[in-house]
C-alpha cells in the first residue's frame, strides 16, 4: 500500500467526512471543487476504497456501474405506472380502492379510475373508467373501445449519462450540487415524524402552489400517512432538524419528490437538484439504467429537466373509455 507523503490518516478521514453524507462515492470526491485531493490518493493511502470507508465509519455510494449486476438491469424504460407510483393518485376522496396482481382501481365521486400492471386485464368488467399513464402497447389493448384520449409525454433519463456528466456546460449544475454537499444536511430513509411532512405540506401549499397547475400536497400526506412509501427508495433531508426535501421512487419511477426554498438557507436554492440527484443515484445502485419521472404540468418545470444530460421523453396517455 503506498502512502501519500502530504495526506495523513486523519486528513484523508476529514476530507471524507466533509462531504456530509453518510454514503460517500468516488464521484464525490473528484467531483467536489473544494476536494484537493483525488479519490485515487486516498485508494492508495487505504489499499481500497472500501478500506477507507470503514475507516472512516461511513457506508460506501455510488460506484459506476455495479459488478455483476448487469444481467439483473432495466435495459428499457418502462411507463409511470407501477404498484407503488399509483397510491401517489389516491387523495381524501378517493374509495373502494381494490389493488389486484394486475391492476388497481378506485372511485372519487361517481366516476371510476384504472392503472394496470400488465396486460391481463379483462377491460369489460371496469366499464365505464378513467386510466392514467396507459403506454402506446398498452392503448393497443383498448383500441377497440370507445376511447378519449390525450397525449402526455413522460420524461426520462438515462441514468449512465446523467450521474457521469462533466464538462463545462454541466458546472453550474455541478456546482449547485457540491454547495448543497457542504452544508450541515441530515439524509435519511424514512421521516422522523409523520408531522414533518404535514408542516411540509402546509408550508408548500401557503407559498408554491401558485406556481403549478395543481397542489398535491395533501396527496402526499396521505402517501406516506399510510405507509405507502413503505419498501420504496426514500429519501428524507433536515436541515436544523427541519425536513427541507423529500423523495420516493420504485422499480426505475421517480414517484414523487418536493424541496422547499427557505431563507434559512442562505439563499441556497439547489435542494431540488440536491434531492434529485440522491434520488438517481439510488434508483441506479438499485439496477435500474432508466428512470420515468412522469410528466410535467408547466412549460418551467418541463424546461428545467431538460437541463441535463439523458433527458428524452417516451409517450402515455391519460383518457376515458365508455
Amino acid at each position: 500500500m503506498g502512502r501519500n507523503v502530504k495526506y495523513t490518516k486523519e486528513d484523508l478521514i476529514k476530507i471524507l467526512k466533509s462531504v456530509n453524507k453518510p454514503n460517500v462515492s468516488k464521484q464525490d470526491i473528484d467531483h467536489n471543487p473544494n476536494i484537493e485531493c483525488g479519490s485515487m490518493t486516498i485508494i492508495r493511502y487505504f489499499g481500497s476504497w472500501k478500506k477507507a470507508i470503514e475507516a472512516s465509519e461511513l457506508k460506501p455510494g455510488l460506484k459506476g456501474r455495479p459488478k455483476k449486476k448487469v444481467e439483473s438491469r432495466k435495459s428499457e424504460i418502462g411507463g409511470y405506472i407501477n404498484k407503488k407510483s399509483w397510491k401517489s393518485f389516491l387523495g381524501k376522496m378517493a374509495k373502494n380502492i381494490i389493488e389486484a396482481d394486475d391492476y388497481a382501481q378506485w372511485n372519487v365521486g361517481n366516476k371510476k379510475s384504472l392503472v394496470i400492471f400488465s396486460d391481463n386485464v379483462d377491460f369489460k368488467e371496469h366499464l365505464p373508467f378513467k386510466f392514467y399513464y396507459f403506454t402506446e402497447k398498452q392503448m393497443e389493448l383498448v383500441k377497440d373501445y370507445n376511447v378519449s384520449k390525450n397525449l402526455i409525454r413522460s420524461s426520462c433519463f438515462d441514468l449512465k449519462k446523467l450521474l457521469n456528466f462533466s464538462g463545462k456546460s454541466y458546472r453550474g449544475i455541478r456546482n449547485k450540487l457540491n454547495r448543497c454537499s457542504n452544508l450541515n444536511l441530515e439524509i435519511l430513509d424514512n421521516y422522523k415524524s409523520i408531522d414533518d411532512i404535514k408542516q411540509f405540506s402546509n408550508y408548500w401549499s401557503d407559498n408554491y402552489s401558485t406556481k403549478y397547475f395543481r397542489d398535491f400536497s395533501a396527496r402526499n400526506v396521505i402517501f406516506y400517512e399510510r405507509g405507502y412509501h413503505n419498501d420504496c427508495i426514500n429519501v428524507f433531508i433536515y436541515y436544523n432538524n427541519l425536513l427541507v426535501a423529500y423523495g420516493t421512487a420504485f422499480d426505475g419511477v421517480y414517484v414523487l419528490g418536493k424541496a422547499l426554498y427557505n431563507p434559512n438557507f442562505n439563499g441556497i436554492i439547489s435542494l431540488s437538484e440536491f434531492l434529485d440527484f440522491e434520488i438517481y443515484k439510488r434508483i441506479y445502485e438499485s439496477g435500474n439504467d432508466y428512470v420515468n419521472i412522469g410528466y410535467s404540468s408547466t412549460k418551467g418545470l418541463k424546461e428545467y429537466k431538460e437541463k441535463f444530460p439523458g433527458y428524452f421523453e417516451i409517450k402515455e396517455y391519460l383518457g376515458e373509455i365508455k
